[in-house]
């Protein structure tokens, strides 16, 4: 979704993961980055939450780099407290 962030969705609930506003440099890598953050979160044991801060944090950051350089640790984790998560429902669907 870009800049809108990452929906998640299952049958538990679905949830959006927003990026903070930032410039975009370059967005090469950036998908492949928040699935690479994304799968760190759920190797490590983090809620699936916590996991897609990582993962839209890992997607940030590097959007943020020159050509086709990754973010690195210090750069996702700068911006890991500034990803939104907001549990969001279908119409039909509430808890």
């Amino acid at each position: 979704m870009g800049a809108k962030g990452i929906l998640y969705v299952n049958s538990d609930g679905n949830i959006l993961a927003s990026p903070p506003k930032v410039t975009v440099v370059n967005t090469i890598g950036a998908g492949d980055s928040a699935i690479a953050g994304f799968i760190y979160g759920i190797y490590n044991k983090l809620s699936v939450e916590e996991s897609l801060k990582y993962a839209v944090a890992s997607g940030t950051a590097t959007i943020l780099q020159e050509g086709t350089a990754l973010a690195g640790k210090r750069e996702i984790l700068l911006l890991l407290q500034q990803v939104s998560i907001k549990k969001i429902w279908l119409k039909n669907k509430r808890p």
